[in-house]
């Protein structure tokens, strides 16, 4: 049997709320094949969520080691 390709499809929503300062965004990242949802009020959620997701994927665990603007 071939190996299969690992995918990954995302749904972002991206939204400022009115008198944020400027790079101050608010959203939601939906995991399609996992209908996993997770809102967030940064960055750095958000691709923390997004390398958690792909960690699971591949059977690995996923340590920060840097923080993100």
């Amino acid at each position: 049997m071939p190996d299969t390709d690992i995918r990954a499809t995302f749904i972002l929503r991206l939204w400022r709320e009115r008198g944020a300062p400027p790079g101050e965004w608010r959203g939601e990242l939906t995991h399609v094949q996992t209908a996993r949802l997770e809102r967030f009020g940064d960055r750095a959620a958000l691709f923390a969520f997004v390398e958690t997701e792909l960690a699971a994927l591949e059977g690995t665990v996923v340590t920060p080691t840097e923080e993100l603007p």
